[in-house]
């Protein structure tokens, strides 16, 4: 997802830039009470309704390992965020290219419905 934006704090080359968006440290913009790498479960929230995040209803959780997060500058390319801290996308889309910011494999049942939705494309 982070090489889907246009440039990152963790380095200084160009990414891929399909979705207008930059990647962000985690370590220089939350409070010290939370630890790097954000590591662990947290609640989600879906904000665009599409043939990635159907099926999703209610509170959703998604399990993270990252220590940097991404924000995205036009809003419309937004389909899940979540708060660690700060406010972030943790799913995005642009057209036919889609990123997630989580572990769909260590997400349990809603890692199960990403990889089932994934399939019927």
């Amino acid at each position: 997802m982070q090489l889907l934006t246009n440039a990152s704090e963790e380095g200084k080359l160009p990414r891929l830039g399909w979705i207008d968006g930059m990647t962000y440290n985690f370590k220089s913009r939350i409070e010290e009470k939370y630890k790097i790498p954000h590591i662990g479960w947290n609640f989600s929230n879906v904000i665009l309704t599409n043939v990635f995040t159907k099926g999703y209803e209610g509170e959703i959780r998604f399990y993270f390992v990252y220590s940097y997060f991404v924000k995205i500058n036009n809003e419309e390319n937004s389909m899940v965020k979540t708060t660690y801290g700060l406010e972030f996308d943790s799913a995005i889309v642009n057209d036919n290219i889609f990123g997630p910011q989580l572990h769909p494999e260590k997400s349990h049942q809603f890692g199960m419905k990403r990889f089932e939705n994934f399939e019927k494309i």
